[in-house]
This record gives C-alpha cells, structure tokens and sequence, in this order.
C-alpha cells in the first residue's frame, strides 16, 4: 500500500518541479529579453586631428552578446569610412553579462577627406550592416580638420598609461613661451586633465616621467589646466607632464588635442597641438549607465 501511495504522488511531484522549472524558464527569458538593446551603444568619443589619407578610427560600442551583424561602412555626417577587414573590422573588448563591449576601426575616405574645405564637427554616426540595415547613433564629438601641411615639432611628446591613468610627457625642442592650451575635452572632463611642472631639484625625463607624476598624484600635486598660470617658458630640453587620471568618473574615449597658443624665440606666434589619449576601463555598472543615458534598452 505504501509503495501505491508513492507512486500515486510521484507525478504530482513531477509537475510541481516541472512547473517551477518553467517558470524559471519564463523569468530568465523575460529579463534577458528585457536587457537586450534594440541597436548597439557608442561610448562617447572625443577626437581631434587632421585631414590626411591614412586617417583612421577607433570606435568602441557596447552590443549584445549574441550580435552577429557584421559592419559595411559608416558615414561621419557626409563623410564616408570603410572596414577594409571584415574579419578585423570589430573586436571585443570586454563582457558585461548579456552585453559585450567592442570596437569597431574604419579607415576614412581619402579623396572625400582631401575635398575638405572648412572644419568638420561630427557628433552623430550612421552605420550601414551588411544585410542592407542601417542605425544611427551618437557618438560625442569628432572634429575633422582640413589638411594643413606638418608643423614644425616645437614640442617631443611620449606617453604612456591604463585604463586608470595615462601621462604624456612633453619636451621643448627650442626655446618657446605657452600663452594657454585649449584641449578638446567634454565639458566636464576639463577637472580631468593636469599639468604637472618639474622643479629644479625633481626634474622629469623620458626615463623617469611616469613614477615621477604618479608619485605627484598620490601626494595630491598638480594644476588642473584651467588654473594653470601663463605664460610659462621653456628652455630647449625643458619639460612637463600632462596626466589624465581616471577616478572612476572617466566614461569616455579620447584620442584628441591640447591646442597650444605660444612663441618662438623669435616672438613668432606659434599655434600647435599636443596629443591627449585615454581609453577608459568599463565596470558592468558603467555600462548599464552608459545604456539608460543613451536610451537604447528596451
């Protein structure tokens, strides 16, 4: 009798299970339907250079996990760019559960490039997919300058960094006098970026630049450029550094310049820029930030 009874209460049991099972089922495919974005998310990038026929970029994107779509070309207001390898077109970077993030190189078009007759501002892409579907996204600020022939490289420039911190050091190659800087940052990014002038007793090198500024941050040294005190004045050999530290508020991706007003030794005014380079590392939170700001989860 016991053994009838068992097997009397066996499928009440197994449908119990079952039902919780599906249930569960139910609940995982709803909220990863509910996580899915409905087109890619571009992080914000801010880039600055000069129209010339190798100029290429690197945009980095957060998708879902299971995208497949394969990128034809984008266009940069009017300014068409190409994936040259399909294969070598994107790449991923980082995973955030059922998002990823990668990035996407294009090279721009030469000759639309060489039309060029005035500045180009760009703060939206369209991407065109290989299957005849096309988005568009926003993607910061991108300036395009026209050609301009090389400039006389006033300063040398090396830099180095992580995701946590890069520093470029700077190098006068002549007698020069800097009247002011205007980097090409988000308005909120100004805090971002400092300058770190060396003393007579703790001179920067090549060799030594990086321990030296980190060294400066972690004892709370340093001028945020916009109280930097002008003009400042280099001998040949002269030096300084600019560091861009990432606090955890650095949510976006900068290939850019510092443009630098000055003058030779002559009292020639001088105009040139200064590279300013960092590529963030994301945490899972700052990608769901990233998403609600930009609106594209369903």
């Amino acid at each position: 009798m016991k053994q009838s009874k068992m097997s009397a209460m066996n499928p009440r049991l197994f449908f119990s299970i079952l039902f919780v099972i599906i249930i569960g089922w139910i609940a995982a495919a709803t909220y990863a339907f509910s996580q899915e974005l409905e087109q890619p998310v571009y992080l914000d990038h801010y880039f600055e250079d000069y129209a010339h026929e190798n100029l290429q970029m690197q945009f980095y994107y957060i998708t879902n996990k299971d995208d497949n779509e394969t990128v034809n070309m984008i266009t940069l207001g009017d300014l068409p760019a190409f994936i040259e390898d399909f294969q070598q077109g994107t790449s991923y970077v980082q995973q955030f559960g059922l998002h990823e993030l990668r990035t996407l190189s294009v090279k721009m078009d030469p000759y639309e490039l060489s039309q060029l007759k005035e500045k180009a501002v760009i703060n939206e892409i369209t991407v065109y997919l290989t299957n005849g579907d096309s988005y568009t996204a926003d993607i910061g600020e991108i300036v395009i300058h026209p050609a301009e022939e090389s400039t006389k490289p006033y300063l040398s420039q090396v830099s180095s960094g992580n995701g946590d911190l890069t520093v470029s050091y700077l190098e006068a190659e002549e007698e020069i006098t800097i009247n002011g800087f205007e980097p090409h940052l988000p308005p909120y990014g100004m805090a971002d970026l400092n300058v770190h002038l060396p003393s007579v007793e703790d001179s920067f090198n090549e060799v030594n630049y990086v321990k030296k500024v980190e060294k400066r941050l972690k004892e709370g040294n340093g001028v945020e450029i916009q109280d930097l005190e002008f003009p400042l004045k280099l001998k040949k050999n002269d030096g300084f550094a600019l560091s861009i530290q990432n606090k955890g508020n650095i949510k976006y991706v900068l290939n850019s310049w510092a443009m630098i007003d000055g003058e030779d030794k002559n009292g020639t005014a001088i105009r040139f820029p200064a590279s300013l380079y960092h590529i963030p590392i994301l945490t899972r939170e700052d990608s769901r930030t990233i998403i609600e700001r930009k609106g594209a989860g369903k």
